[in-house]
């Protein structure tokens, strides 16, 4: 009953905290709780943080079913959204010269595992906001144990060396965005990986949605 869940809520909430401070970790997040749930543990200390994530739903607006093909998808948008789109994947498939994969399940190969985790470390390098919470040892648990039918990673490669990609899970009819990284600036390629080529695998698998994370560029994710 709701009358007994609201000490829980707060000593969880408080446990969690000393076990951060006795491992010296830099911070805790919880996230997905209602705003009941929020209130609780705010009031143990707690500061509250709003956040969005981008979705992608594979259902026509125009029919209510789901989409019979990326073409049909990229027929719903707006003209001139849907002639840059044509006009950024023709400059990386084409031009660039660039393939774009999801390997899931067991097509995820120890060199497909440790491309993930080179990029995944590669963004973390860069960027000293984005702390590298997983190690090596994390990706290949996840590549040699049960986990490895929820995987689904995207590589974009030229030339067979892989020059980008993002790290994904998927389950049921739902796939997770989580990490990009690159080791080559390619203009658009970012949205193609992280969102375009994971929209295309949604409706090939006749999957319901994609929820792309709440990473950042959120309007631009919305725009397209």
């Amino acid at each position: 009953p709701d009358a007994e869940r609201a000490p829980l809520i707060r000593t969880a909430a408080s446990v969690l905290k000393e076990i951060a401070v006795a491992n010296n970790f830099s911070s805790v997040h919880i996230l997905f709780c209602t705003d009941d749930e929020a209130d609780l543990i705010e009031d143990t200390g707690y500061v509250r943080r709003l956040s969005v994530q981008n979705h992608f739903s594979n259902r026509n607006p125009n029919t209510g079913t789901p989409f019979d093909s990326f073409q049909d998808y990229t027929m719903t948008l707006k003209p001139n959204r849907r002639k840059a789109l044509r006009r950024e994947r023709k400059k990386i498939y084409e031009h660039e010269g660039i393939e774009v994969e999801v390997y899931q399940g067991e097509e995820v190969t120890d060199q497909v595992i440790n491309s993930a985790y080179d990029l995944y470390s590669s963004t973390a390098d860069k960027f000293y906001f984005q702390p590298q919470y997983l190690n090596k040892d994390f990706f290949l648990r996840l590549q040699n144990g049960p986990f490895q039918k929820y995987l689904a990673i995207v590589l974009a490669k030229r030339n067979k060396s892989t020059i980008a990609g993002t790290f994904n899970v998927q389950k049921g009819d739902t796939i997770y965005g989580r990490y990009w990284g690159c080791f080559e600036e390619v203009p658009y390629l970012h949205f193609e990986a992280c969102y375009y080529r994971l929209i295309q695998h949604v409706i090939e698998n006749q999957m319901a949605r994609m929820e792309a994370g709440a990473g950042a560029g959120g309007g631009g994710k919305l725009l397209r």
